[in-house]
């Protein structure tokens, strides 16, 4: 059971997303270089056509500028504790991500996202994307290790991708 729909930060407001945001967000991503970050691997019809709704078992909240009432990223938690988040191209570099991000994360201990508090938020990020690694860290959020990754950045690039993993513990 979901708590709360809509969490608060000083200069954010994180809102459980909705169909059309959703779709938003898919059509502004899906024509950028980005999209391999956020999803993994590089765009292919199957992967678009299970995109095409939120997946289930994460729950998705858009990060909305207060005042502007604009989406400038979103957040998802999945029901095993793992967090991921994207944050516009326009809207990076002025620490949203990471104000969203810490607040969610204290949020999902304290069980005001699924009802049910936990006692460590986890994320994972590819090595190259250090912009990913430094929002999760001024977040809060510890480094613990690094694996192989399963998704490879470019399907023709043979180049083996590690997995960067993080825990939040408040």
């Amino acid at each position: 059971m979901i708590k709360q729909r809509k969490l608060k930060t000083e200069r954010l407001i994180l809102k459980r997303i909705k169909s059309n945001q959703w779709k938003k967000f898919l059509d502004r991503i899906i024509g950028t270089d980005d999209f391999c970050l956020y999803f993994g691997m590089d765009k292919n019809e199957v992967l678009l056509e299970m995109i095409r709704k939120p997946v289930k078992g994460v729950l998705y909240y858009a990060i909305i500028k207060k005042g502007t009432k604009e989406m400038t990223g979103i957040i998802g938690f999945s029901l095993n504790n793992k967090v991921e988040f994207y944050t516009f191209k326009e809207h990076r570099n002025k620490n949203y991500c990471s104000e969203a991000l810490k607040a969610f994360a204290d949020a999902c201990l304290k069980g005001k996202v699924t009802g049910k508090k936990c006692k460590c938020v986890f994320a994972e990020t590819l090595e190259s994307n250090g912009a990913s690694a430094r929002v999760l860290e001024k977040a809060g959020f510890e480094f613990v290790c690094s694996s192989r990754s399963i998704f490879m950045k470019n399907e023709n690039d043979d180049k083996e991708e590690r997995q960067l993993m993080f825990e939040y513990y408040g």
